[in-house]
């Protein structure tokens, strides 16, 4: 994110340890994505709707250039409900302090939800006058189709290791977002390269995981026969 001059990375951390656990968001500014200084973290579980943890999500620009977060918080019964927070000094280019205000949670799993796979709240966007965004969840399915005579998965069959999830891409780069940067119109990718060994390794040498951004050049001669974006849930039930 950038805001007033800053380019702002959240990312998730476990600040007692190289191995996932106690979740929280982590907070880096810099002036020129070269050079970092680490924050203190921005959102930590205190609230009864994250006191579990405070999983990933996105942050959004506002009109009025008012930064807010959108996160996924584990509460007392391990559900995973929708929160949100919002910079305590908006006069701070750094946003150094957040707040979690008290009609959280925004979103609350209903019965029809698996409410322990219900997380990851995308960056939100307005149209037609309400603000959209898209949240991962799980329900009994699965994707494609199983070949009984064949006996594989079409389109793609499970690897040899058995794990049973299709692979969409391919690189040790996972979980990416992007942002637009106003200074130089232009739009950044962060994501997340995995470079841990065993726990005992990952111990010693105190990480397990470093982000990365990729330089991407895409060229268009036209849009005018792109698909338009349906975000209707009528839409993505079918």
């Amino acid at each position: 994110m950038y805001y007033n001059g800053i380019y702002h990375l959240f990312y998730q951390y476990n600040p007692k340890g190289a191995v996932w656990g106690n979740i929280v968001w982590a907070h880096s500014v810099s002036k020129d994505l070269i050079n970092w200084e680490a924050l203190d973290h921005a959102i930590y579980p205190s609230k009864w709707f994250d006191i579990n943890g405070c999983w990933s999500g996105s942050a959004t620009i506002l009109p009025g250039n008012k930064p807010v977060i959108l996160y996924t918080g584990i509460d007392p019964k391990q559900r995973q409900i929708q929160n949100y927070a919002i910079p305590k000094n908006l006069s701070d280019p750094y946003l150094r302090e957040w707040v979690k205000p008290d009609d959280n949670p925004l979103v609350d799993p209903d019965k029809s939800v698996n409410a322990s796979a219900f997380r990851d709240p995308t960056t939100a966007w307005w149209v037609d006058g309400h603000w959209r965004t898209l949240i991962g969840s799980r329900r009994k399915h699965r994707v494609g189709t199983y070949d009984l005579k064949k006996d594989r998965y079409i389109p793609d069959n499970t690897s040899v290791d058995g794990w049973a999830g299709l692979r969409f891409d391919y690189g040790n780069f996972y979980a990416s977002k992007t942002f637009f940067d106003p200074s130089k119109n232009r739009r950044i990718l962060w994501g997340w390269a995995n470079e841990s060994d065993s726990v005992k390794d990952d111990k010693e040498k105190g990480w397990a995981g470093i982000q990365a951004d990729v330089d991407v050049t895409f060229s268009f001669p036209s849009l005018d026969k792109a698909e338009r974006f349906d975000p209707k849930w009528a839409t993505l039930m079918h």
